[in-house]
């Protein structure tokens, strides 16, 4: 992108939160819900060429236009006036956005991720602890705040919480391994509330619930994934989790097995 004064211009970008683009600072109003669900969709799949047919997917999720392949390029061609012309690659099959991580936060995300995961492997726990911190701390809850695409939310918000979730549950798998777990159960008390089938983060919970002298609460988080997996989908905690639970019921402050166990899966995801 060139500034008025012809010089070459940065432009980031944020997806982690509500969709957002700035250009040395400055913040540019990506006006229109087309416009903004096309950046949504080149932003969530960055570095990779997106179709058009899934572009014209998400941006008209309800009655295609005419003439698509037309629409499209007028959205694309709204979108590079704001963005500039070198943000977007036009390909026979679909359009490309390129970003690294120092443009994009979900780059950066997945960066600093892979970076924790090398360093537990490592076995730097203080490293990766950092760079998860970072890593979480560029999220901005609701993700695609303001994108009205009921499509594109259905398609990229699960993908992204998941990621997002993993390296919650990686965090907290360091931080109780060192014990170390001050402030974890309310953290992991909200997410639980809106993932109450998630038996890593259940299991997290207990183990620091009882480190904070909460093992009541502990069982309790149990038998509630327990009956919630019975009612639901008919299954019943795996043995993972039972032995944990049966751990923390014997009061056996040993539970590194649990925690190990998920970090070495974990690492090699």
């Amino acid at each position: 992108m060139v500034s008025r004064r012809g010089e070459m211009m940065t432009v980031k970008f944020a997806v982690l939160g509500p969709v957002a683009a700035c250009s040395d600072g400055i913040p540019i109003k990506v006006t229109g819900s087309t416009a903004l669900t096309v950046l949504a969709g080149l932003l969530v799949s960055a570095n990779e060429v997106v179709p058009r047919d899934t572009l014209v997917g998400w941006a008209w999720p309800g009655r295609r236009p005419d003439n698509p392949k037309g629409a499209l390029q007028n959205a694309m061609s709204r979108l590079r006036k704001l963005i500039g012309d070198d943000n977007v690659t036009t390909l026979p099959w679909g359009y490309l956005l390129c970003a690294d991580g120092e443009r994009l936060d979900l780059v950066r995300f997945r960066a600093l991720s892979a970076a924790a995961t090398a360093a537990i492997a490592a076995g730097a726990a203080e490293k990766a602890l950092a760079l998860l911190d970072e890593a979480i701390g560029l999220w901005y809850w609701p993700v695609l705040a303001n994108v009205s695409s009921e499509v594109l939310l259905r398609d990229a918000v699960p993908h992204l919480t998941e990621q997002y979730l993993r390296a919650v549950e990686q965090r907290a798998a360091l931080r109780l391994r060192l014990r170390r777990p001050g402030g974890l159960p309310e953290e992991l008390t909200e997410l639980a509330r809106e993932h109450p089938f998630r038996e890593t983060l259940i299991g997290h919970l207990m183990v620091a619930l009882y480190l904070t002298g909460r093992p009541s609460e502990a069982f309790a988080a149990f038998h509630a994934l327990r009956l919630a997996l019975s009612a639901d989908l008919g299954i019943v905690p795996s043995p993972a989790l039972r032995g944990l639970y049966e751990t923390l019921v014997q009061d056996i402050p040993s539970f590194d097995r649990w925690l190990g166990d998920w970090a070495a899966m974990n690492c090699h995801a």
